[in-house]
Order: C-alpha cells, then sequence, then structure tokens
C-alpha cells in the first residue's frame, strides 16, 4: 500500500482544494449547484481519508494499550 500513498495524498488534496475553490464561488455568486458539486466532489476524498485515519486511530490505540487479565480472557 505504501507505493501509492503519495499519489493517493496529492489526489485527496488536489479534489479537496478544486472543491474548496468551488464552494466559494459558489457561495459568491449565490449558485446552489456549485455549492452542491463541491459537496459532491468532495465526497470521494472524504471516502479515501477516513478508512486512513481509522487504521492509523487503531495502530495507536493497539499499541498504546497494554493486554491484560481483563481484556484478554474470555469468560
Amino acid at each position: 500500500m505504501a507505493h501509492y500513498q503519495k499519489s493517493l495524498a496529492a489526489a485527496v488534496v488536489l479534489n479537496t482544494a478544486i472543491s474548496a475553490v468551488e464552494a466559494v464561488a459558489g457561495f459568491e455568486s449565490g449558485s446552489l449547484s456549485l455549492l452542491m458539486d463541491s459537496a459532491h466532489n468532495l465526497n470521494p476524498s472524504l471516502r479515501e481519508c477516513l478508512p486512513a485515519i481509522k487504521h492509523r486511530n487503531s495502530v495507536i490505540l493497539m499499541h498504546r494499550e497494554s493486554p491484560t487479565d481483563r481484556i484478554t480472557k474470555v469468560k
């Protein structure tokens, strides 16, 4: 997975920047169509970011918690 993380990050940043510019333009011009299109374009960026954030946080939590009898024993 590491071999395409940079290109994925670049795509997410570029798509987010385009969506932000489109949202500002839609807000300034009063165009609901541009605002909705920017929200629609932002969805794939969020869909790609959330699993990476979840994985990173789970790795941090797994590393931080040490096993105890209460957690590891099955009753």
